[in-house]
């Protein structure tokens, strides 16, 4: 991978990466050398052998969507995706999910508690939306998966946090 390659994934990563003189500082501290070794951030470093295409593709996409998301509103967005979507829901884990006719691709939410990955760059009430392959992901799940994650809205990042803005950046590598 060509140093323009790794920072333009950094920048996926944490939109407010710094560049230094040896490498790159991203904002929560960890440092990624010219080379592509990274110190203080495991996820980060997980992702980048994942870009570099030495690992094979795992999950799909995970959509960060500000305020309150509905169950009903969901579905209502993907009716025309996933056919005869059913809600099913467990409030006790404020948690929900979909059933349909297609049962490989699954998509379920649940309130963020927690910390918000770099590439979401935002603060207050999130729920995240992940969006999965139960075969194991494909070109043509991760496309569909893609078309859904833009559907809901929000910020689609990959299972390591970097943002995905075109399905290429899922399934290139």
């Amino acid at each position: 991978m060509s140093r323009s390659e790794l920072e333009a994934d950094l920048r996926r990563y944490d939109p407010l990466v710094k560049r230094r003189p040896w490498g790159w500082r991203l904002s929560n501290g960890a440092f990624v050398s010219r080379n592509g070794s990274v110190k203080g951030d495991d996820r980060l470093a997980r992702g980048l052998v994942r870009a570099s295409g030495e690992e094979a593709l795992e999950d799909l996409i995970r959509v960060f969507v500000p305020g309150v998301l509905l169950p009903a509103e969901l579905a209502t967005l993907l009716q025309g995706l996933l056919p005869a979507v059913v809600i099913r829901e467990d409030p006790d884990l404020g948690l929900f999910w979909f059933d349909n006719d297609d049962p490989d691709l699954t998509v379920s939410a649940h309130e963020v508690r927690g910390e918000l990955p770099p590439a979401v760059a935002a603060t207050g009430r999130f729920y995240v939306c992940g969006i999965d392959d139960a075969r194991g992901p494909s070109p043509e799940s991760a496309e569909r998966a893609f078309r859904i994650a833009e559907a809901i809205g929000g910020t689609a990042v990959d299972r390591y946090g970097f943002r995905v803005t075109e399905v290429t950046q899922i399934t290139k590598r």
